[in-house]
């Protein structure tokens, strides 16, 4: 009876943590409610934010759980006839396909199938990076503070028409894979940061973009020394394996841009870039903000409290690497 004592209590503190878990993503669910209301009640008959690219988004959500992903049908969609391969004009928001077509298969209707991925961006994200941050700190308080920053930062709002832009919740995944594998040496990690990626990717081409360049300096600082070459190297192995899907995706793309013409050039990129003055603009949505910080077109604030993270993590390290 005494050996079992252990056990039990280990079973009852992984019950807690469960409980804990399930607690905070109630939290965000429920934040998220107050968010976005009254999103939730007109979600069969109203349409979130504008009815330009939402109304776009929620038939890529429709087609993508009537055809088979990237198959020949799918690449045609019953719009913009004769034009061809139209699918590859805009995002493809397969990586969202996981949540909106079990939601799909479930209600039969686009509008609420919409509203609901769209809904569900705002505490998923919250959620998995609190997982993230919990896992780091192996604090919770601290990772619910993390989450909330990030999974109800005001720049959301600048990007209400703009499902793929708020559909970051993959990316705190990626981060914990990494930092899993990092920590553990175990095969699923490395797999939750394959999937995590491959599926942000497909939800997101921006986000690939820059999930790419963190990615990349995340290896050169945790897997610089002697200690974490190696896992680096494994690492880059099951970023290679889990960006194959990809290709032949990219190459689709590129074919249907350079037969109808479209590119872009450095000086594109350049114009549409943001100043640093963005980084102090927020959406006039922001019931808060709205009043102190003006709004222009890019509204890239992240709000006080990623702020002051920041800030304060800035400070320790200074006064850590002058002591």
């Amino acid at each position: 009876m005494k050996a079992d004592r252990p056990a039990s209590a280990r079973e009852r503190s992984r019950v807690g943590g469960a409980l804990r878990i399930a607690a905070v993503l109630g939290l965000y669910l429920a934040l998220a409610c107050a968010y976005t209301w009254p999103l939730l009640p007109n979600r069969a008959d109203h349409i979130a934010s504008d009815p330009y690219d939402p109304i776009l988004n929620t038939s890529i959500l429709w087609w993508n759980a009537k055809t088979i992903p990237f198959s020949p049908t799918w690449w045609n969609p019953p719009y913009f006839y004769p034009t061809r391969d139209v699918s590859a004009l805009t995002e493809n928001l397969q990586g969202l396909t996981p949540i909106s077509t079990p939601i799909y298969w479930i209600t039969g209707n686009p509008l609420t199938t919409y509203n609901l991925v769209f809904f569900l961006t705002w505490p998923l994200s919250a959620f998995t990076a609190f997982l993230f941050v919990r896992f780091v700190t192996r604090r919770d308080d601290a990772a619910i503070l993390a989450g909330a920053a990030y999974g109800f930062t005001p720049y959301r709002l600048a990007e209400l028409g703009h499902l793929q832009m708020v559909a970051t919740c993959w990316v705190p995944l990626v981060l914990l894979g990494l930092h899993g594998y990092l920590e553990r040496r175990t095969v699923g990690w490395l797999a939750l940061f394959g999937v995590a990626w491959l599926l942000q990717s497909l939800a997101n081409g921006y986000m690939m973009l820059f999930g790419g360049v963190l990615v990349t300096l995340w290896l050169a600082y945790f897997c610089s020394t002697r200690r974490t070459w190696r896992a680096g190297a494994a690492i880059v192995v099951a970023w290679t394996v889990a960006s194959l899907p990809l290709l032949p995706v990219f190459l689709k793309y590129r074919a249907v841009h350079e037969y109808n013409g479209l590119r872009r050039n450095l000086y594109d990129a350049i114009g549409v870039s943001a100043p640093l003055s963005a980084w102090l603009e927020v959406s006039p949505l922001s019931t808060v903000w709205r009043h102190i910080l003006p709004g222009y077109n890019d509204d890239l604030f992240p709000g006080i409290t990623a702020a002051a993270l920041v800030l304060c993590a800035a400070v320790a390290l200074t006064r850590r690497s002058s002591t």
